[in-house]
C-alpha cells in the first residue's frame, strides 16, 4: 500500500531530524574530545608548577583565574566515548491527518 502524504512527510522529516541529531552528536563528541585533551594539560601544568614550588621552594600559582573545573578527565571521557550508539529506527507512524501532510514548519527547515 502505498504512504500517503501525512507519511511521507513524517518519513521526510524524521529523516532530516535524524540527520542532524547524527551530526550533532558528532561535533559534541569530537569538541568533548579537545576538551578532555586540554583538560589533562591543564592537570599536567598544574602538577609541573606544584612541583617546581615544592623543589624550589617558589610560589608561582598553579592556575589563573581563567580555569574551570569540567569534571575529571575520566568523566569527560566517559562522556566523549563510552555512549552507546542509539538505535533510531522510522517509528512506525499512523495514517494520521486524513492522510493530508501537516503545515510546513520553520522547524523543519521547510
Amino acid at each position: 500500500m502505498a504512504l500517503s502524504a501525512y507519511q511521507k512527510q513524517y518519513k521526510r522529516r524524521a529523516t532530516k531530524a535524524l540527520a542532524l541529531y547524527t551530526k550533532a552528536r558528532k561535533q559534541v563528541r569530537a569538541l568533548v574530545g579537545q576538551l578532555v585533551a586540554a583538560e589533562q594539560g591543564n592537570a599536567a601544568a598544574a602538577a609541573r608548577t606544584n612541583r617546581l614550588n615544592a623543589l624550589y621552594g617558589t610560589a608561582l600559582p598553579a592556575a589563573t583565574d581563567l580555569v574551570a573545573d569540567f569534571g575529571t578527565s575520566e568523566t569527560l571521557a566517559n562522556l566523549a566515548g563510552n555512549q552507546e550508539a542509539d538505535a533510531l529506527l522510522y517509528a512506525d507512524v499512523a495514517d494520521g491527518n486524513g492522510g493530508a501532510a501537516l503545515p510546513t514548519e520553520a522547524a523543519f527547515g521547510e
